[in-house]
C-alpha cells in the first residue's frame, strides 16, 4: 500500500545555503535508499516536501522530521493512503527542486497528470505561493 505525506514548515533564520544543499542531499540520498518517491522545494525560508511510500516508513520518517531542529511551523497538509505514487514517474530518483526551472517542469507534470492521482490538485494548489 502506498501513502503520501505533505507539509510545509518554515527553515530557522540561521540555516545557510549549505545547510539547504545538505539537508537536499541527504534527503535524495535517504529517500532513494529507502524507496521514497516524492519532492522537495525550499524557496525564502520556507520548504515543502511530498514524500511517498510505504506507511510504516513515512511514519518513521516523518518523526525524524518532525524533531529536526532546522525547521519550525511544520504543518502537515496531506497524510493518507494513494491508489499510486505521484511522483513515481517523475524521476528515477527523490527530486529536490534547487530553482524556478525544476519548479515549472513539476507544475507542468502535475497538470498533465491531474485526472490520474488523487491528490495531485491539492499539491498543484500548495505549489502556487511558490511559483509567484
Amino acid at each position: 500500500m502506498s501513502h503520501t505525506i505533505c507539509y510545509i514548515s518554515k527553515a530557522i533564520d540561521e540555516l545557510d545555503e549549505s545547510g539547504v544543499k545538505n539537508i537536499f542531499d541527504t534527503t535524495v540520498r535517504n529517500n532513494v535508499r529507502d524507496n521514497i518517491s516524492g519532492i522537495l522545494l525550499f524557496q525564502e525560508g520556507n520548504f515543502l516536501q511530498v514524500l511517498e511510500g510505504e506507511k510504516n516508513k513515512l511514519k518513521s520518517l516523518f518523526s525524524t522530521i518532525m524533531e529536526d531542529s532546522r525547521h519550525y511551523r511544520i504543518l502537515p497538509v496531506i497524510n493518507h493512503y494513494n491508489d499510486c505514487r505521484i511522483f513515481e514517474s517523475y524521476t528515477s530518483t527523490f527530486s529536490v527542486v534547487r530553482d524556478k526551472q525544476d519548479l515549472m517542469k513539476i507544475k507542468t507534470y502535475l497538470e498533465k497528470h491531474k485526472d490520474n492521482f488523487q491528490y495531485t490538485g491539492n499539491i498543484l494548489r500548495l505549489l502556487e505561493p511558490f511559483l509567484l
